[in-house]
Order: C-alpha cells, then structure tokens, then sequence
C-alpha cells in the first residue's frame, strides 16, 4: 500500500477532486483500472471505522452487512469521501428490522464488545425492546421520536473508550431511510461492496447542501454541515443556469436511479459473497428508483418507487 501511495499516478489523482478522478475512468482502459486502484487505497472504508473498530475486523463487518443489509450511512461517510477532519460523534448503522439482526448484533455484543444503554423510551433489555418495536410495527404503531423521519427506533451501543455506534431500526430496506434524510449532504451511504454518493456534485464538488424532506428540518442539522464548510442553499433562489439544478442532480421534477449517472459508487476490492456465509439478506437492493419534486412548501421531497 505504501508503493501504491507514491505512484505517481496517485500523487496526480490527489491533486483532484473525487468527482473527477471517478469521472477518469471512462478516459480509457488503462485509466479505469488505475483510478479503480486508486479509490480502493484511499477512500478505504476501514479508515473511517478505525475509531470504532480495529481495521482487521472490516472484512468481518463487511460479511455481517452482506448478511443482514445494513448499511453505513451519516457524518462517517461524508468525511471519508470529503477527506475532511471534522470529528464524528458516532457511527450510524442502518438496517431492516425485519431482517435477521442476530449476526449483527453479536458483532456488536461479542466480537466487538460494545454495551447497549437504553434510553429513556427503551426497554433495558435489548431482546425486549427489539420485540416490543417489531410488534409496534407490524400494528403499525411507531411511536418514536424517529418515525417520522423513516426510522423505528435508534439504539445506542457504547464502547469502554467512549465510542458510540447506533443501530437505527428501519421499517423498509434501509437505504429507503437514506432517501428520507434532512439533507443532500447527508445522502451518502456504505453498503458491503460499494460506497455510494447520490449527490456527488452537489456535495463533493461545488461544496452545498439543499434541505429536504419537509419544512419542519431542525436548524441544528443544517447548521452542523454549514459549519463543516456546506454552503445552504434554498431551491427557490437557485440560479437556474446552473448545472446541478438543470439537467443535474438537483433538477426540481426528476426520476433518479440508485446507480444512475449523476451518482457515484466506489467498488470495495474483495469477494464476501464466496463460502458459508455469503447469504445475501432479504431485502437488499429492492430499490432502484425515487422520485424528487418540490412539494407545497417548495422543499426538495423524495420518494421512493
């Protein structure tokens, strides 16, 4: 890996940004699997995991998500695709309540050694707060400060140094509580074998951030991504010559795709799909589509299809 960093190559790719360096793949073959290389050295989830989690313990995590589907998602991953030093209070993990959370949860509990703390809504038995959201959802009854928003529940797993990782339930597969979040910034996410941005020029390139979702956002999560360096923008006062908004990711009334050409995914080099445990949950990649549109309020709104 350190013959890889002073590759010429790479100290070139450095001098751009990650919107572009992806886009040089498509210059040529050659060019594909250098900057292929070159994303799987230095956009390598196992970096921004560090803090939670020793890096020899990626490849495990990556067979838990394939098991169960979660996802990575939250401030963790806009830092590692930014390449910034802002501090993350935790790290967010997305999955199905529905799926099974057993594999999941021993990495958490066993492998790990993380402790649940409930909050004060919860059940401080984990198994009985478990069962007591998964009856509330399947009556249809979400009583969480978070369901509002797309999620079940969220619940706080601690390390002995002050980690903090949270498990946030989803009623859906979880990339639909992705499409739900309270901001363009935020719409990032790591599954077991890509990392996935949805609005990579917005975000990465021309450094703003649109509200989305409503008009009830709270001014504390817009406010913590322009303090991270997002400009906030409102989409009634966009300049329509713009780009992102034209014919790009922000256009006002438009069907995107999960792998569409205005994201972009960066492969995770290795197979976790061979042997025993290469059983892909349920659920994971049933969707492909959403929607985005303006609604009453002229908010960016997505829904997905």
């Amino acid at each position: 890996m350190a013959t890889n960093r002073a590759r010429p190559e790479f100290v070139f790719f450095r001098s751009l940004d990650i919107v572009t360096v992806v886009k040089c793949r498509q210059l040529s073959r050659t060019f594909k699997g250098l900057v292929d290389l070159f994303l799987a050295t230095e956009y390598h989830p196992s970096k921004a995991l560090a803090r939670y989690f020793p890096p020899g313990l990626y490849y495990l995590f990556r067979v838990v998500q394939h098991r169960s589907g979660a996802i990575v998602s939250g401030s963790t991953v806009v830092k590692l695709l930014a390449r910034e030093s802002f501090p993350t209070a935790d790290l967010d993990i997305y999955a199905n309540i529905n799926c099974d959370l057993s594999i999941l949860l021993n990495f958490l509990t066993r492998t790990i050694r993380y402790t649940y703390t409930a909050r004060n809504t919860q059940h401080a038995d984990l198994s009985c707060e478990l069962d007591i959201r998964r009856r509330q959802h399947e009556n249809n009854m979400h009583t969480s400060e978070y369901s509002v928003y797309g999620p079940i529940t969220v619940l706080d797993f601690y390390g002995d140094t002050g980690q903090k990782i949270q498990l946030v339930l989803c009623p859906e597969e979880p990339r639909t509580c992705v499409l739900k979040f309270h901001c363009t910034a935020s719409m990032n996410y790591i599954t077991h074998d890509h990392i996935v941005c949805l609005y990579p020029r917005a975000t990465l390139l021309d450094r703003v951030n649109v509200a989305t979702n409503g008009p009830y956002i709270a001014d504390h999560l817009l406010a913590k991504y322009a303090g991270r360096g997002w400009q906030l923008l409102n989409t009634g006062d966009h300049n329509q010559s713009q780009p992102r908004f034209t014919n790009g990711e922000l256009k006002s009334m438009s069907e995107r795709h999960l792998q569409d050409h205005l994201s972009f995914a960066i492969r995770i080099g290795g197979n976790v799909s061979a042997g025993a445990l290469g059983i892909a949950a349920d659920g994971v990649n049933s969707i492909a589509l959403w929607r985005q549109y303006l609604d009453d309020y002229g908010t960016v709104t997505l829904d997905h299809m």
